[in-house]
């Protein structure tokens, strides 16, 4: 089942030219939630209303699932991302 509320405080920006979607709810520390390889941030839709009550949660859509063959340049990239999101929010 959908927890509605998620989706009424889904965001945007563009990052490289491509529109990504995030989540931003609850105030304090910043506790981000990574999705897994070919999921995305809807898996965390249970869990965000209790961490979000005394915490900031963020949610990250990251970009693309594919499998590159230079690895570091592939978690080099997640990790700008998630920096920009981080800043983007602040």
């Amino acid at each position: 089942m959908f927890n509605k509320s998620i989706f009424a405080t889904m965001k945007t920006t563009t990052y490289k030219n491509t529109k990504i979607s995030f989540t931003d709810q609850g105030n304090g520390k910043a506790v981000v939630l990574l999705h897994g390889f070919l999921e995305n941030q809807k898996m965390w839709n249970d869990f965000i209303p209790e961490f979000s009550k005394k915490n900031r949660v963020i949610t990250i859509d990251l970009l693309g699932h594919e499998i590159l063959n230079l690895w570091d340049i592939y978690i080099q990239w997640k990790i700008k991302q998630i920096w920009f999101i981080m800043f983007y929010t602040n």
